[in-house]
């Protein structure tokens, strides 16, 4: 996420570089400092796999799932990584190296403040939607009330026109990502139209439409999704 305010149980982070990467060296290189400028153990889910995109310039990282969720193993033990209103930071050392060997030029950190964690379902129906008018192509924008992921934001929303057809689009996302904006190849048509949403998508915190990501004492389920995508219909005109 790229605000600089996110919720305490925010779940991942992903992080961009400029050139595609060796794996092997996160742990050893990327850390959660805390308020007191020190590196916070176990913050991480250290994977023997590490979670690259194909082009090795994608890294995703998981705050450890045991120390969200409320009531049960690491949350109960040694207590959530982050806690609202602390400042921390995500540091990648410049001791992690490129694709041709070669270290970073420098070290990187972004800095957020920790606020109220976000533990209820995406409720599609409490999103703003700006409509375009007909006959032009001013872009649909749908504004959230809270930060959803970025990754799979970009990819599970979906336009249908009256003749129950994808329109084909551009996508922005703005920096927060708490708004998505779909420009048309083509005209807006008078009518009936619809956003479907994949019920994959997650907002920061792994919570879904289906359900919540931490329910107090529960390790896991819940978590059942539908097939089909929930839709959200507009009409134009």
């Amino acid at each position: 996420p790229s605000g600089d305010c996110l919720p305490e149980n925010t779940l991942r982070f992903y992080i961009h570089f400029s050139a595609a990467m060796r794996s092997g060296s996160s742990q050893a290189h990327v850390s959660l400092v805390g308020p007191d400028g020190r590196s916070i153990e176990g913050a991480f889910l250290h994977l023997v796999t590490e979670l690259w995109d194909p082009d090795m310039r994608r890294l995703t990282v998981l705050l450890h799932p045991g120390r969200i969720k409320r009531g049960v193993g690491a949350n109960v033990a040694v207590g959530p990584a982050l806690l609202a209103g602390q400042r921390y930071s995500i540091v990648v050392g410049n001791g992690m190296l490129d694709g041709s060997g070669r270290p970073l030029r420098q070290s990187f950190q972004k800095s957020f403040i920790a606020a109220p964690a976000v533990r209820r379902p995406i409720d599609p129906l409490q999103w703003t939607v700006s409509l375009p008018a007909p006959g032009t192509r001013q872009p649909l924008v749908l504004s959230f009330p809270n930060s959803l992921d970025h990754a799979i934001l970009s990819h599970s929303l979906c336009v249908v026109g009256g003749t129950g057809e994808p329109m084909i689009g551009t996508v922005d996302i703005d920096a927060s990502d708490r708004r998505w904006r779909f420009l048309p190849d083509t005209i807006w048509q008078s009518g009936p139209h619809q956003v479907l949403i994949d019920q994959r998508l997650e907002d920061v915190c792994g919570n879904t439409i289906s359900a919540a990501f931490d329910i107090e004492g529960q390790v896991g389920g819940a978590r059942a999704r539908s097939r089909h995508p929930y839709a959200l219909p507009f009409h134009l005109g």
